[in-house]
């Protein structure tokens, strides 16, 4: 079964590995199938990527290595042993699963069924960083997208997103809809503690002192002195809405 494909520009031909040890040519100016790459892999070929600046290829077997190829030659000229702490490897082996090349030309990184990424200088067979998922798990059938804004991770069998990149931006939107709520709450049970004379006045006074502090401190001691009790007990301070005074200082309502 094929596991992963790789076009090469100068000679047209679309590299195919697969559960074997060879990688497969096949010429797509020609139409038909060259001598394959014969690796040294025991079990199979997972993926294939190709050095943009040089063209180098490069195989990521299940055995766990690298073989690098030089397509004018189609020689094996290099072997990486992807290698990282024993404490963080399993005692089962690993397989390399992934691979890219930078444009550089010197930088690769691999990913390994361990859960493993391993940045390479080619000049050096030591990985100069090695970040660990601490799953130990692969990451089977996972879409990476990018673009310039946003990078998103898909399920690659029905195209679902795994990750939100809205998140943020709905976690954000439930915090403040909570606070609105909570705010609304205060006002309703403020409400509720409303006197029976005179509840506009009192709710007037109520929403003023939510704007500023000394405002707060007027409304509470006007609410609260005894002296102006009468005004929200007594119905004969009712405030009448119906006379001239109280429309011209209120024209809106």
């Amino acid at each position: 079964f094929g596991r992963d494909l790789a076009y090469h520009y100068p000679t047209c031909d679309l590299l195919i590995t697969a559960a074997s040890y060879e990688v497969y040519r096949l010429n797509l100016n020609q139409g038909r199938f060259l001598n394959p790459i014969s690796t040294d892999a025991t079990s199979g070929v997972n993926v294939c990527a190709i050095n943009p600046a040089h063209q180098l290829f490069g195989f990521g077997t299940q055995d766990g290595v690298v073989e690098f190829w030089d397509p004018r030659s189609r020689s094996r000229v290099g072997l990486l042993a992807p290698s990282f702490p024993v404490e963080e490897s399993n005692e089962q082996g690993f397989q390399v699963t992934a691979m890219s090349y930078r444009n550089d030309g010197l930088s690769l990184a691999v990913g390994t069924s361990s859960g493993h990424i391993l940045l390479y200088d080619l000049r050096s067979s030591s990985p100069w960083l090695v970040k660990d998922h601490q799953y130990g798990d692969g990451g089977r059938g996972k879409v990476i997208s990018a673009d310039c804004k946003i990078m998103k991770i898909w399920d690659r069998e029905n195209a679902k997103l795994i990750s939100n990149p809205f998140a943020y931006t709905e976690y954000r939107e439930k915090v403040i809809k909570e606070k609105l709520e909570a705010k609304r709450e205060s006002r309703i049970r403020a409400t509720k503690q409303l006197p029976k004379v005179n509840k506009d006045l009192a709710n007037r006074l109520l929403r003023s002192s939510e704007k500023k502090k000394k405002g707060a401190q007027e409304a509470t001691t006007l609410l609260q002195d005894k002296r102006f009790i009468e005004l929200f007990t007594n119905p004969e301070y009712e405030v009448d809405k119906n006379t001239t005074e109280y429309q011209l200082s209120h024209p809106t309502e």
